[in-house]
């Protein structure tokens, strides 16, 4: 029998609201669970507990664990009710699939791989760090952790595991899109072209062809969304819904712009390079000389996780080729600040200069490319948004925020719920302005609370763009 999984959800009941149905939403949770648990190919079993708390609910009305360890959950928005309780905590879970993969599950992974005779396998030899990122990788990208042997099997002593990463999801058929509905609304079909061209336009991706299957099981409303080898958390209109098909088409277009980086691979990018070298051969010589295919991918998906279009494939190339390769930031040095009055502050020396990795990378792409980041959130010709105070941003810099959960009381807390407070008006995608050194150090603390947060280095803002400082987000 497969070993448990101990999944709790604890609610704090929202003030002037009936407290929720436990059991409802524990019965909810479970159902929701059985449908993509079997998906991400965990050697355990989930086993769910929900439990009410006498505490009334502030920022939050959900504490998550995983494990026994919790895990971040968005805010607690003022229109959100009980009614959706189960599916918040289910997303919950999937967004942070990759605290799925504790050491004992780990271990259980490498047993069934290790399981596998199959000759000349280095998997023996492999540190359990290589085991544990090409784990999270496959999560991350939509991939089911039954396929870690095959990934394992493109992995050899000094090999990156993005390497290996990418030889396994490098062939087309590896990307897929399908979705189940009830046969009441079978003509769904006919809403796919303008959605292929819509996401293509707005992200620049390529999908997949969508695989559509009914299912009579289905209650009028249901439907099953899969992207690659995941079933994703949806919530299900009501049965008198009126158009239902709105409805999926909805949910599907949300997963997508969420997930649109994991219909990245090898096999599309080279595609789509081959079909450049005509009319920019130079270009496309040099990008194959000086960048690896799979650095390249990782960087695109990358970018499309932070909503960046990628259309324009040729201009991200250009740009990648100014760069000499990924540039740890020294972001003890001058940090341009925008309070209502522009001025720069010097940041005392001595930080840890940070590692070169993708999302410096993607960072540098990003403040070369400029308008198609910033574009989008501009309104009347500005860009209103948010600041730091020094201090604050020099928290973020030394890691003060990095890896803690939000308690009652603690700084952190209050930061948060500074931000709540100060963006409650435009809680749909909050714009904070910050130094592009530490664009995503503030991006990763924060987004797990606010995931439409959208956060922009000065160095992204072209010279003609004016930012319009609403607050400044400052701690006691």
């Amino acid at each position: 029998m497969p070993a448990r999984f101990d999944i709790t959800a604890t609610l704090f009941p929202i003030p002037g609201t009936a407290a929720p149905d436990v059991a409802a939403v524990q019965a909810a949770v479970e159902s929701g669970l059985s449908n993509f648990w079997p998906a991400l190919g965990l050697p355990t079993e989930p086993q769910v507990g929900v439990r009410l708390s006498t505490e009334p609910a502030d920022l939050f009305d959900i504490a998550l664990e995983l494990g026994g360890r919790q895990v971040p959950v968005p805010v607690i928005h003022t229109n959100q009710q009980h009614d959706d309780l189960p599916y918040r905590i289910l997303a919950s879970i999937f967004s942070n699939r990759a605290s799925l993969i504790s050491s004992e599950q780990l271990r259980g992974l490498r047993a069934q791989c290790l399981a596998i005779q199959k000759p000349a396998m280095p998997w023996n030899t492999a540190p359990e760090a290589d085991w544990r990122a090409i784990a999270e990788l496959l999560l991350q990208n939509g991939f089911s952790l039954t396929r870690l042997a095959a990934c394992f099997e493109n992995w050899t002593p000094g090999q990156t595991v993005n390497a290996a990463f990418e030889e396994l999801i490098g062939e087309l058929e590896m990307l897929r899109l399908r979705v189940v509905v009830h046969p009441a609304i079978e003509k769904l079909e006919s809403r796919f072209p303008d959605f292929y061209q819509e996401v293509y336009e707005s992200l620049g991706v390529i999908l997949p062809k969508i695989v559509l299957e009914t299912d009579e099981t289905l209650a009028p409303g249901h439907f099953r969304l899969q992207l690659n080898d995941l079933i994703l958390p949806v919530q299900p209109a009501p049965e008198n819904n009126p158009d239902p098909e709105a409805d999926c088409m909805n949910w599907l277009d949300s997963w997508v712009r969420q997930c649109a980086g994991w219909f990245v691979n090898t096999n599309l990018l080279e595609a789509q390079l081959d079909s450049f070298e005509e009319s920019n051969r130079a270009l496309i010589v040099m990008i194959r000389e000086q960048w690896p295919t799979h650095q390249l991918c990782a960087t695109l998906r990358q970018l499309l996780s932070e909503r960046v279009n990628i259309r324009n494939l040729t201009e991200v190339l250009d740009v990648l080729l100014r760069i000499d390769g990924p540039v740890a930031v020294d972001d003890s040095l001058y940090l341009p600040y925008f309070p209502p009055v522009s001025r720069v502050v010097v940041m005392p020396p001595g930080a840890v200069t940070a590692t070169a990795n993708v999302q410096q990378l993607a960072g540098q792409v990003r403040a070369n490319l400029k308008y198609p980041v910033v574009y989008p959130l501009l309104k009347g010709g500005v860009m209103p948004c948010y600041t730091f105070d020094p201090g604050v941003l020099r928290d973020f810099r030394e890691g003060f925020f990095g890896t803690e959960i939000p308690r009652p009381g603690s700084t952190f807390y209050q930061l948060l719920r500074h931000i709540f407070d100060l963006t409650a008006v435009d809680l749909q995608r909050p714009v904070f302005l910050v130094p592009s050194g530490l664009r995503h150090t503030v991006q990763a603390a924060l987004q797990p609370y606010f995931p439409s947060i959208a956060i922009i280095g000065h160095e992204e803002m072209p010279a003609f763009f004016v930012p319009s400082v609403k607050a400044t987000v400052t701690l006691p």
